[in-house]
């Protein structure tokens, strides 16, 4: 199988959104080829990290109302002899409704290619969210304790040429917003790496980094 369509089959497994016989097909490849596996583990990892940035989104009380109409209708039906069967029918159909729903609202709906990327340190736990939107605007949040006493975290872009740019100094304690650079829409994604780095307060006085680099992660584009 080509490498791109493996990626692809590997997020739609890892989302769930496979139908059965290509997820049949997915789990046969999990079991004899370890780099599908491998691209399956990385991205449950990013979705995982994407479900943690997301704010929770109550549902409007209509749903409920809509709900509650769906099983009732479903459970008082014709088919009394089997009113579980039913039951279960009209949950399934109402999860799926629901989760179709949360998903339409919480989740962003870029209207051109997104940049993302999931900055981990050495003990490879997400430490940061990286995320372009299509008007270039880099947003970063932090998803673990990572503030180090006295020193800044500065951002950093480190292109083929392997000079470092930064991209400016991030909060330890909440969301940072930030102008992506030009050179972020210049070279593939793929070809990019990010870092983040403890500087002096103010950050780094050479335009390098110049303390240790404590977390790292690479760009990924994801498509509409």
């Amino acid at each position: 199988m080509e490498s791109a369509k493996q990626e692809i089959l590997a997020a739609e497994f890892a989302l769930g959104t496979l139908s059965d016989g290509l997820r049949q097909k997915a789990e046969a490849l999990l079991v004899r080829d370890a780099a599908f596996s491998r691209r399956v583990e990385r991205w449950s990892e990013r979705f995982a990290v994407l479900a943690l940035a997301l704010p929770p989104v109550a549902p409007p009380a209509e749903l409920w109302r809509r709900i509650e109409a769906q099983i009732t209708q479903r459970v008082i039906s014709p088919q009394r002899a089997q009113p579980w069967r039913w039951l279960a029918i009209a949950a399934t159909s109402v999860a799926a409704a629901l989760g179709l729903y949360l998903l339409a609202v919480a989740l962003p709906q870029p209207a051109a290619p997104r940049l993302i990327a999931t900055l981990s340190g050495a003990a490879g736990a997400p430490a940061w969210l990286v995320t372009i939107d299509q008007d270039h605007a880099l947003t970063v949040r932090p998803l673990a304790q990572v503030g180090r006493p006295g020193k800044a975290l500065e951002l950093w872009v480190v292109p083929p040429d392997g000079r470092p740019r930064s991209l400016g100094l991030l909060a330890a304690d909440g969301k940072t917003d930030l102008a992506a650079p030009a050179i972020l829409q210049a070279i593939a994604p793929q070809d990019l790496l990010l870092a983040v780095s403890a500087e002096p307060p103010g950050g780094s006085p050479t335009g390098q980094p110049t303390g240790p680099v404590l977390y790292t992660g690479s760009l990924v584009a994801l498509a509409d």
